[in-house]
């Protein structure tokens, strides 16, 4: 093989894994926003839920999905991956579930209650329960269809 044949091969290689390292660095600041998105919506359901009456329970499961659509079909346009649409969902809920009960903990915390932790834990590992598998499973759903119509688009 002539030398500037070899060059241009590791050059390419080179352009290859900078693309690599562009790719992975930009997908961990998209989970670090999701995180941050999670955090934020916690402690304004928290929020949401005392101003709303409770006969609209309903309107506070929906705002919940509110939350992962659009996460989840960014994530799969930007990855091409359904599974971390998938991770992206359950990450966001988890994340959403920890800040909300440590929001309400600090609250009670400086209204005087002294054991607040106990009965959190047991709220935050119930609902993380929920958060990681219908994140992952609505997460999976909007990834399927965002696929669907990403592949008649192209088409």
């Amino acid at each position: 093989m002539p030398p500037v044949a070899k060059s241009c091969t590791l050059t390419s290689r080179r352009r290859t894994r900078n693309r690599f390292a562009i790719i992975l660095a930009m997908s961990k600041l998209r989970y670090l926003v999701y995180i941050a998105i999670g955090a934020l919506f916690g402690v304004a359901d928290y929020h949401f839920q005392e101003i709303m009456p409770d006969h609209y329970a309903l309107a506070n499961w929906g705002i919940w999905l509110i939350l992962l659509v659009p996460i989840a079909i960014y994530e799969m346009r930007a990855s091409g991956f359904a599974w971390r649409a998938i991770v992206a969902s359950a990450l966001v809920w988890e994340t959403a579930i920890v800040s909300y009960y440590f929001y309400y903990a600090n609250l009670l915390r400086f209204d005087g209650a002294v054991d607040v932790w106990g009965d959190m834990w047991g709220q935050i590992s119930t609902w993380s329960a929920v958060a990681l598998g219908g994140g992952a499973i609505i997460g999976l759903i909007f990834a399927l269809i965002c696929r669907r119509f990403l592949a008649k688009k192209v088409a």
